[in-house]
């Protein structure tokens, strides 16, 4: 190949190889001065208040004498509990007990959901080069999963839910990562047990991994059985802490509190005292939310003008593929190895017990739920291109993507 001459103007390649890369950094500088200017006191999330309260010997986030925001959380015998996974939580004590060993009261959570951001976007990255991307390929890949998917409401929102998520998406990603790499099954059993144990539905990712070592690996019989257990064991060990975590709160080891939890609005505990939980019949409701609903119309009062920001989302629920945009080549995409078969496999029994559930996600842009199965579909979008190869028009698509997905964020 003859070298490009010096001092010549750079080629739309080498502009692309570090325009994604300077766009990351770039948005990734605003996302942490839009979390630093505008954290507010973050004393009140729930997963402080639990770490707090671990560090203190106590699992309840108060007691009915105290003074505490009530929404989300379980009554019981007089003392208010933080329903969701205590794994969080238990991340944040260490860091907690440094912050106040600094005596650095302004300490906000937040910023380890920015960090754990920015770790995700580049295991996102490694992935996309390690399926055979180029360099330039996987950070506009890793960009369109973070930044012009479902994913980016989720980074930009600050609390203890969008936490949780980046959380396992993370998890989610290393394991799928180790896969490709060492495919040390004892390491991928720890991240999978981690995704169990904060998010339940996620945990089901594990499916994958155990097809995979059944059906898509050519080894003894007994090889299999031994890789499956180190995958199985520590979920299984999870999910007992967390029975015993149960039995501890609420005297029972199979109550979450997630029946009896506060929360809001009203029509959501509606929906969930005459459906239950689970339900089948929550599936046609939630697959409208989920794929179909779209944005609210802004319109000027007493008319049907449209008036800026002319949409607003819809908090119920919005259409995945408004804000995932790119994800619709998977179906389109051919099937060439196992390995996508037992994505799709696992991916679909996730979505199916997704859509049982009688939340859609609320409050939300888009349903956030979802994320527990994008990592799958995610490599299942690697998987997609042609070659390998990205071509001018997908870069363009992932930027007007990112460019809505942001403002509808921003104007949410």
């Amino acid at each position: 190949m003859t070298p490009r001459p010096t001092g010549s103007p750079p080629t739309p390649t080498r502009v692309l190889d570090l325009s994604f890369a300077v766009l990351s950094i770039l948005f990734f500088c605003f996302l942490f001065q839009y979390n630093w200017s505008t954290a507010t006191d973050c004393s009140y999330r729930r997963t402080t208040l639990q770490a707090r309260a671990f560090l203190e010997g106590r699992l309840y986030l108060f007691d009915e004498t105290s003074k505490g925001i009530t929404l989300d959380t379980v009554l019981y015998k007089g003392r208010y509990y933080w329903p969701l996974s205590p794994v969080p939580a238990l991340l944040l004590m260490p860091i907690i007990c440094v912050a106040d060993a600094a005596r650095w009261a302004g300490f906000r959570q937040d910023w380890i959901q920015f960090l754990l951001s920015m770790v995700m976007y580049c295991l996102a990255v490694r992935i996309a080069h390690r399926v055979g991307y180029s360099f330039r390929d996987a950070l506009a890949l890793a960009f369109a999963f973070c930044f012009a998917s479902n994913v980016l409401p989720v980074i930009f929102a600050g609390g203890d839910c969008p936490l949780a998520h980046v959380m396992t998406l993370l998890l989610s990603l290393w394991a799928l990562d180790e896969s490709m790499r060492r495919n040390r099954q004892w390491l991928i059993g720890i991240c999978l047990a981690g995704v169990f144990a904060i998010r339940p539905t996620a945990g089901l990712i594990a499916a994958f991994f155990i097809l995979d070592v059944i059906f898509g690996s050519i080894i003894p019989l007994q090889k299999k059985v031994s890789r499956c257990a180190l995958l199985i064991l520590p979920i299984c060990v999870a999910g007992i802490l967390l029975a015993f975590y149960n039995q501890l709160r609420f005297d029972d080891f199979f109550d979450t509190g997630y029946k009896t939890a506060f929360i809001g609005p009203p029509f959501y505990g509606l929906v969930r005292e005459r459906y239950g939980l689970f339900s089948l019949r929550s599936i046609l409701t939630n697959f409208y939310w989920y794929f179909l609903a779209g944005p609210r119309p802004v319109t000027e009062p007493g008319t049907y003008h449209l008036v800026f920001p002319y949409v607003f989302p819809n908090s119920i629920g919005m259409s995945f593929f408004i804000l995932s945009p790119i994800f619709l080549r998977l179906f389109w995409a051919r099937i060439i190895g196992k390995r996508q078969i037992f994505l799709w496999i696992t991916s679909l029994v996730i979505l199916v017990v997704l859509l049982t559930y009688y939340s859609t996600g609320f409050v939300q842009i888009g349903p956030r739920y979802m994320l527990d199965l994008l990592p799958l579909w995610y490599i299942l979008l690697l998987y997609s291109f042609d070659g390998m190869r990205l071509r001018m028009r997908h870069y363009v698509f992932i930027l007007a993507s990112f460019a809505g997905d942001l403002f509808l964020t921003i104007f949410q």
